[in-house]
């Protein structure tokens, strides 16, 4: 992924363009309330994760941009939050 920015502008544009302006404000809402890039992604994706619980036809306009960012986010392990274990560290050593 190049630029996160333009990623969640690229989400908002087509959240609002399919008729999800009220979504697509959420989102941006999470952008503005993140103070570091890291902060703004962790909202943004948990944002995101609640449209796909609940909005799953909106998630679906989104679908496949959504999912590389939650995928990024998650591979550079700030997700769901820095100070939860990552999947690979639940384990306890023996």
């Amino acid at each position: 992924m190049e630029n996160i920015f333009e990623q969640i502008t690229l989400i908002k544009t087509l959240m609002e363009q399919a008729g999800y302006k009220a979504l697509a404000d959420d989102i941006l809402d999470q952008q503005l309330s993140g103070g570091t890039a890291g902060e703004v992604l962790m909202l943004v994706c948990a944002r995101l994760l609640g449209v796909k619980e609940k909005y799953t036809n909106a998630y679906s306009v989104v679908e496949s941009e959504a999912n590389s960012l939650i995928k990024y986010c998650r591979g550079i392990g700030m997700f769901p939050f820095p100070s939860y274990p990552r999947q690979d560290q639940h384990e306890t050593p023996q």
